[in-house]
């Protein structure tokens, strides 16, 4: 019987091992990375609702503040999502934001979240003009809105299309575990919501990140 080549042997276990430290390194910088920033979950960490539920459709926590230059994680937790960040006024509550959503409580996912809606901030300016909806909702065809005027960053997360104009969506990678980061430079309040139509729009999956100025 042919003995194996002892170099063969020795490089492959060598290969094995550098294998094995990149990903612990990667692990390591991935763990750093949360641990340098500010995170936002879109979907809570742990949770015993069955996916794509309304009980996981929450930004956690729905308001941070961080310095100027600071970045922002936005940790993807649950199925669908999709990160969107407006800028708006500095006095805009969850109340300015909803008054623009759908109001009639959990029964108004469905038709409801298919028809137009106008988000405004405090001010009254339009922060989100969701157009009617041409793709009807589906349990594996999650339709997001797009609207890119004074969208400072539109990120989707693992959902599958079509969406609007027959654009095509992202099948991979899953939404489970996606990450996006945001650095922001400038201060003010911010609008972060999911840009799935039925988050939104139905279970009003927002929340606000302010940023001050830094150290002068």
């Amino acid at each position: 019987m042919r003995q194996p080549n002892s170099r063969a042997v020795l490089l492959s276990l060598a290969f094995g091992i550098t294998l094995a430290l990149s990903s612990a390194a990667v692990i390591e910088a991935q763990n750093q990375l949360l641990t340098d920033t500010t995170v936002m979950n879109f979907g809570p960490t742990n949770s015993s609702a069955p996916p794509m539920s309304p009980p996981l459709h929450v930004v956690v926590p729905d308001e941070v503040s961080i310095v100027k230059g600071e970045t922002v994680t936005f940790m993807v937790n649950g199925g669908g999502h999709g990160v969107a960040i407006y800028p708006v006024s500095n006095h805009t509550t969850r109340a300015d934001i909803i008054a623009g959503l759908c109001t009639t409580g959990p029964g108004c996912g469905g038709p409801a979240s298919q028809l137009p809606y106008l988000v405004k901030d405090h001010k009254g300016d339009v922060i989100v003009d969701i157009e009617a909806d041409p793709v009807a909702p589906g349990p594996t065809h999650p339709p997001i809105f797009d609207y890119s005027p004074g969208r400072v960053l539109g990120a989707i997360g693992g959902i599958p299309g079509p969406f609007l104009n027959g654009a095509t969506g992202l099948a991979t990678p899953p939404a489970q575990g996606v990450r996006f980061q945001y650095k922001f430079e400038k201060t003010g309040r911010f609008l972060v919501i999911c840009m799935n139509r039925v988050h939104s729009i139905s279970d009003h999956m927002f929340g606000f990140v302010n940023v001050v100025g830094g150290p002068k």
